[in-house]
């Protein structure tokens, strides 16, 4: 349609010996980091690579540093396997020595994918290579070796904590929130300082590992946040600025408590990162945190969560000569947004791209061209890949990908490749649609206000579309989402409502759920385009007919 997570990861080193033969991204810089880690309330001197903001440490050091803990482990090769086996509750043992000694100058980190066991265990770990060691996720290793990691940001400290082991942990200061960064962020790419972040509801902290059916069975109706963190702006401006560019109001608590109470079950938070990133594609901190505090609304009103990457056309394309570009931005920003929010529960999916094409070009809305939809299918495989690769939650969370600028024609649907997965039943196809077109959408030229169930001109266009997604997708087992659908409000309000009954009705007897277009805008006249049935500066629902169709529809 045409329309206007910060946690910093750590990662551990393994053995020099332990270097997979394979590589998976560009290089990047590594540079040398310090700075007090307390095990237990100790100090202990290990020192690290900071890699775009984030600090890496080596897994000897760690696995020495926990030899005398409850959380010990030791490591070694598995040459059968071709893959590092970690096993819990056993000493290691120091063969080099002590503790490595940290670097003094900058260096260049490969990304690369090593092999990792936890008691025979296959377990989905990120890594870096830096001059021939493996870095690995603390936070993922701690999980699977059971210590925690924490940030003490009053004393600039990492802390890692283990079972009760004879050692007397010093007091510590008030918990952080839950995804307060485990290490000292590097300085935010802007001078803007990040909010104050809402702690997690603890409602994210259980997964439960469920199919893309069953995720899109448990949708009845859902909404749009649309044109409030997706506004196209310019990069340095602050976070108020960004998000209020389209619509003057914040976003409030209360605009989503309200949403939910008027029956909406689910939520789709449209997010454009290419404003809040730097040349290398790191996500400003207080941007990630402020979706983060969004996102919890929802999260509080137990509300099925669609989060994505909307119009970032400028950084995601799909011609040829753009592709690699393209595929090192959409491996950057997916990698940081699902390490963000990998320990949010199942309610909680991740929508690659929004209506992924060329703009300006020829077939834009008609389904694109061969070249671009067989980019696009490679960037979709990216975005499962790099989500995968994050490991905790997200190594079984639910994933939606669009067709070529989420089209419902017969060639962009078509020609859509599901990604490869390492799980089944987990991948979820996106599509929107405004029609008919006259009536849904037109801000021209040809509108019309007029709408009627026993005109085919006017249901042919919305049952076509939904029926070709079914034969095309759901009748082949695999789940298809209206992620975006809407009527204009054109002083209409009867027309609208039977249109949204009759939209909804339909795709609901094809088990397809769908997701209103609230761009914030409910006039009933003047420019734009008028979706909007909330109004956000009182939170209040202006459009209770609109809802109480959607309601009909899909009793």
């Amino acid at each position: 349609m045409k329309k206007r997570i910060f946690t910093v990861a750590m990662v551990l080193v393994m053995l020099s010996a332990f270097v997979p033969a394979f590589t998976v991204s560009a290089n990047v810089t590594a540079t040398p980091s310090a700075h007090t880690v307390l095990v237990n309330g100790n100090s202990v001197a290990l020192r690290a690579f900071n890699i775009d903001g984030h600090n890496f440490f080596m897994l000897r050091d760690v696995a020495f540093v926990l030899m005398d803990t409850t959380s010990r482990f030791d490591v070694f090769w598995d040459s059968t396997r071709g893959a590092i086996n970690l096993t819990t509750g056993v000493t290691y043992n120091p063969a080099g020595g002590g503790l490595s000694e940290g670097g003094s100058v900058a260096v260049i980190a490969v990304q690369s994918t090593a092999v990792v066991y936890v008691n025979d265990s296959l377990v989905n770990l990120r890594a870096y290579n830096i001059n021939g060691h493996n870095y690995f996720m603390l936070r993922d290793l701690g999980t699977a070796l059971g210590f925690e990691v924490d940030w003490d940001a009053s004393a600039g400290a990492v802390l890692i904590r283990t079972d009760a082991d004879g050692t007397t942990p010093q007091p510590s200061p008030t918990p952080a929130p839950a995804q307060t960064p485990i290490s000292a962020p590097a300085p935010s790419p802007t001078p803007t300082s990040a909010p104050a972040v809402t702690p997690r509801p603890s409602t994210s902290d259980t997964f439960n590992v469920i199919t893309a059916a069953e995720w899109v069975s448990g949708v009845r109706i859902g909404w749009n946040l649309g044109n409030q963190f997706d506004a196209r702006t310019s990069r340095g401006q602050s976070v108020r600025q960004m998000e209020t560019a389209w619509v003057n109001t914040p976003v409030s608590r209360q605009t989503i408590n309200a949403v939910s109470n008027a029956g909406f079950n689910a939520i789709r938070i449209p997010v454009t990162w290419q404003k809040a990133v730097d040349d290398n594609f790191t996500i400003r901190t207080d941007w990630l945190a402020r979706i983060r505090e969004v996102v919890d609304y929802a999260v509080a009103n137990d509300m099925y969560i669609m989060l994505n990457t909307h119009h970032d056309d400028e950084i995601f394309r799909l011609m040829n000569s753009d592709l690699a570009e393209s595929q090192r931005a959409i491996e950057a920003i997916w990698r940081q947004i699902a390490t963000e929010f990998r320990d949010y529960n199942e309610r909680l999916v991740f929508q690659g791209l929004n209506e992924p094409r060329t703009r300006g070009s020829e077939a834009e809305w008609r389904g694109g061209t061969e070249e671009e939809r067989n980019n696009l299918n490679i960037l979709n495989q990216l975005f499962v890949d790099t989500v995968r690769a994050t490991g905790g939650n997200n190594a079984e969370r639910v994933l939606i990908v669009p067709t070529y600028s989420a089209s419902p024609t017969q060639a962009a649907q078509s020609a859509l490749v599901v990604p490869r997965d390492s799980v089944t039943n987990r991948i979820i196809v996106s599509i929107h649609f405004y029609e008919p077109y006259n009536f849904a959408l037109n801000t021209g030229n040809g509108a019309v206000s007029n709408w009627s169930r026993t005109n085919p001109s006017d249901t042919n266009p919305i049952t076509e579309r939904i029926d070709r997604a079914h034969r095309i997708f759901v009748s082949q087992g695999i789940p298809v989402v209206i992620s975006e659908m809407g009527a204009m409000n054109r002083g209409n309000d009867a027309a609208r409502e039977a249109w949204t009954e009759f939209y909804l009705s339909h795709a609901h007897s094809r088990g397809i759920p769908c997701f209103w277009w609230d761009n914030g805008n409910h006039a009933a006249q003047g420019s734009g385009e008028r979706f909007g049935i909330f109004d956000r500066s009182s939170a209040q629902l202006v459009a209770p007919e609109i809802v109480a169709a959607m309601l009909r529809a899909t009793e």
